[in-house]
């Protein structure tokens, strides 16, 4: 069912047009009726919600403006240069350069006398006359007087920056003050403290005015966790939320540690502060500092390590070198081996091994006389010192860690005989390799072997992927136990997580398999791509493009010059036409359009369920079924506010909706 508005046309250049302008619909439907010179756009429209609720509809008579309701009844009368919606009941109106804003019942909320009306939050809108700015509500109540040089909204604490004279202040949206326009700068912290400045300086205060920081700085900067560093000429201090000092204004450089300490230097000299304000260190120490759980510090004053005590501060010498931390723990080495510390300082082995590095979280490798070997976190060796390298698969210092493809966790058939348990999900965090002379082996996370050192190389692409291995030459796969599930016959493999199928490449053709590396098609395309939805693949063969099921079914025919993933779509190429396909393969397009565009707004935002198509330079619409909206007859299209589709021709434009109901204009 339709309503009738009658609409008096316009005339550009000799030509009658009528033009319906609405920003309150979803799409409109422009069809173009030729009777000679006269050209009659026939919008028909639908609204976005329930037609009892459609709003204004703003438009054009001749060169004045106006709005009406959907009864035809005219609301704001055809008296303004321009009639736009502005947000939900509310509308901008100019004449000249002058702008006012209206209700929905055609009512002054702001009279049509100011330079400018833009929004500014939620409820609230700026408005701009004489060059200075005030503040209103969209019911048109005063919030800030027209007086300000520039307002600016601190969405973050729902306050308002007023601007004066270079100077500053906030108010809350009652237009209470809470710092007054005093101010050469204001930042906000949070919504009880403000760093505010003067003359180049900076302090801390809070909602009441009152200062935290006790002065002003020449910096100061706000930290993670509530702290505050501060600088007075060159040297540093530290303050907490509530200005309580936590480290004087005496220092060189102050650095928070990622273990939660302040490291201040003093000239070339390093100490240590608590979060609560008490020295640790007195600066007399080079970096790194080693802070355990315990009651201990390790650190380097003139050459030699020292342990001190936190709370008497008493050192003693350590025998140690060389200290640095590795992963979680503390390394510590002398001329006679390496030993390893936790947190808690408890030393974790003898010191025998020459050199030490976390294989896992309950394992380690260790080497001594140039082999390497599995130790436990008790000391106790797993494995003999036979190893050439040992390596955790996830550890990018290893050659085989490759990011070109992804995996996924799978398991079938063994290289030995003995079915293991299936891997959990956390195996990836323990499997690694190890080389023995020229070959590689799989371990598993107590540096067991899991297969003989027969591989050229062992890799792991991601967090969740088969094995790919290399074995005289030729790739193959096996899972996260050992079980070989592809053999090692193909110049490539490659993993699929969405699909979870193999790609596997031999004599330059391309098939895949299954995570069991059951073969599903054997290797017969030329290409092959991942574009087309979870279930189907596009392949080459001859030439020529088509996409194919998992089980190889052909569900785009193989004969395209090109085929590819397009947003949520696969598009065809066809002797320059393009063919729009669902990611099922089913045509939503048929071959007739020489191209199809995203639909997108002024601003560049793409709009979904609606595209764009093109032959030579002529533009329409269609939806995401393929049913052509709007006719390919445009120069212009693109996505209005309001929920509309604005279309130009030859100058001229017109607003389209696309849905179902039809409201015709006559």
């Amino acid at each position: 069912m339709g309503i009738k508005l009658n609409i008096k046309s316009c005339s550009f250049n000799n030509e009658q047009i009528i033009i319906l302008e609405s920003q309150f619909l979803l799409k409109l439907t422009l069809e173009i009726m030729f009777f000679s010179h006269r050209i009659i756009f026939l919008i028909s429209f639908i609204f976005l919600s329930n037609i009892a609720n459609a709003q204004l509809i703003p438009f054009r008579n001749g060169e004045i403006w106006g709005a009406i309701d959907r009864e035809e009844n005219e609301v704001i009368p055809f008296n303004y240069d321009e009639v736009s919606f502005f947000s939900e009941g509310t509308y901008l109106v100019r004449i000249k350069n002058t702008y006012g804003l209206m209700d929905e019942k055609g009512k002054y909320i702001l009279q049509c006398e100011n330079d400018g009306i833009i929004p500014f939050s939620e409820n609230h809108v700026q408005v701009i006359k004489d060059g200075k700015s005030g503040l209103f509500t969209l019911k048109g109540k005063e919030v800030l007087p027209i007086s300000y040089q520039g307002l600016r909204y601190l969405k973050d604490v729902d306050l308002i920056e007023m601007r004066q004279q270079k100077k500053y202040g906030v108010v809350d949206f009652d237009g209470k003050e809470i710092i007054k326009l005093y101010f050469d700068g204001i930042r906000v912290v949070d919504e009880e403290r403000f760093i505010v400045r003067e003359s180049g300086k900076y302090m801390l205060i809070d909602r009441s005015m009152q200062s935290i920081s006790k002065e002003y700085f020449n910096d100061l900067i706000p930290l993670e966790d509530d702290y505050f560093l501060l600088r007075n000429n060159q040297l540093w201090g530290c303050i907490d939320r509530d200005g309580n000092q936590i480290i004087p204004v005496v220092y060189d450089q102050i650095l928070k540690t990622e273990d939660g300490f302040f490291q201040v230097r003093k000239e070339n000299a390093f100490g240590l502060y608590t979060v609560e304000g008490n020295e640790l260190l007195f600066p007399e120490f080079e970096t790194p500092i080693f802070v355990f759980d315990t009651e201990s510090i390790w650190a380097k004053s003139r050459g030699e390590w020292k342990e001190v005590q936190k709370e008497t501060a008493k050192q003693r010498s350590l025998e140690f070198t060389k200290i640095d931390t590795l992963r979680t723990y503390i390394r510590a080495s002398d001329e006679e081996g390496m030993l390893i510390f936790d947190k808690n300082q408890k030393q974790i082995f003898e010191k025998k091994y020459h050199e030490v590095r976390p294989y896992n979280s309950k394992v380690f490798a260790v080497q001594m006389n140039k082999k390497w070997a599995f130790v436990n976190f008790e000391g106790e060796e797993l494995s003999d010192f036979i190893y050439d390298e040992i390596y955790h698969l996830k550890d990018k210092r290893s050659s085989s860690y490759r990011t070109s493809a992804d995996f996924d966790r799978v398991w079938d058939r063994p290289f030995n005989e003995k079915k293991q348990k299936k891997p959990s999900l956390k195996d990836h965090e323990m499997i690694g390799k190890v080389r023995i002379g020229t070959n590689w082996a799989l371990v598993n996370g107590d540096g067991e072997l899991l297969t003989d050192a027969i591989f050229d190389e062992i890799g792991l692409v991601s967090d969740q992927s088969p094995i790919w291995y290399k074995q005289n030459g030729r790739y193959g796969a096996m899972d996260l136990q050992g079980y070989r599930l592809l053999d090692p016959i193909y110049e490539s493999v490659e993993w699929n997580v969405e699909r979870k199928v193999f790609k596997i490449e031999t004599s330059k053709k391309i098939g895949w398999s299954d995570k069991n590396g059951k073969q599903l098609v054997a290797p017969k395309y030329e290409n092959l791509s991942w574009e087309g939805g979870d279930q189907h693949l596009l392949v080459k063969q001859e030439g020529k493009w088509g996409m194919v099921n998992l089980e190889g079914k052909t569900v785009i025919p193989i004969e395209l010059d090109r085929l590819f993933g397009w947003e949520d779509y696969v598009m065809g190429v066809k002797e320059n036409k393009v063919i729009l396909f669902s990611n099922n393969g089913e045509t939503l397009v048929p071959r007739k359009y020489d191209g199809i565009e995203l639909l997108k707004n002024a601003q560049g935002k793409v709009i979904k369920d609606f595209l764009v198509v093109r032959n030579g330079y002529a533009k329409g619409v269609i939806n995401k079924a393929g049913k052509e909206i709007v006719p390919v007859q445009f120069d212009i299209i693109y996505y209005s506010e309001g929920g509309l589709v604005k279309a130009e021709k030859s100058g001229q434009a017109g607003y389209l909706d696309t849905l179902g109901n039809v409201y015709y204009v006559e």
